[in-house]
This record gives C-alpha cells, structure tokens and sequence, in this order.
C-alpha cells in the first residue's frame, strides 16, 4: 500500500482491511522471516499461515468488497 500511495498517490485497503476491518498488512515471507533462505522451516510455517489465513478470509472478503468499490 505504501509503494501505491508514493507513487500514485493513492490510498488503497489492504486484504485484512477488507476481510477484518484491521489496517493489517500480510508480511511478505522475507519481511516475517529475514533468513527465509536458510531457514526452510521458519519460511515454510510462514507460508503455511498465510495461505490458511487467505482461505480462511475467503468468504468476509467477498462479503466486504462491495462497500469498498466506489
């Protein structure tokens, strides 16, 4: 979101903002664990909680989307 806001001047929710009504961001897998490369473990359990977190979110997501197209 911060990348879109500086460089197109725009403000856009994020997937846990419209899923669960938290400005939350999703860590990428090097920003949750910064020695992914040598820790296949740390990584793959990060990887595996961000994929259950978006199937999980699944269904408030698509609830929520209508009240954030304009």
């Amino acid at each position: 979101a911060s990348f879109i806001q500086e460089h197109y001047r725009a403000e856009v929710p994020l997937f846990n903002e419209v899923a669960h009504g938290r400005r939350e961001a999703i860590l990428d897998t090097w920003e949750a664990v910064p020695d992914y490369a040598e820790n296949s473990t740390d990584r793959d359990a990060h990887i595996h909680q961000v994929l259950e977190h978006i199937c999980s979110s699944a269904a408030p997501l698509l609830a929520n989307i209508p009240a954030f197209i304009k």
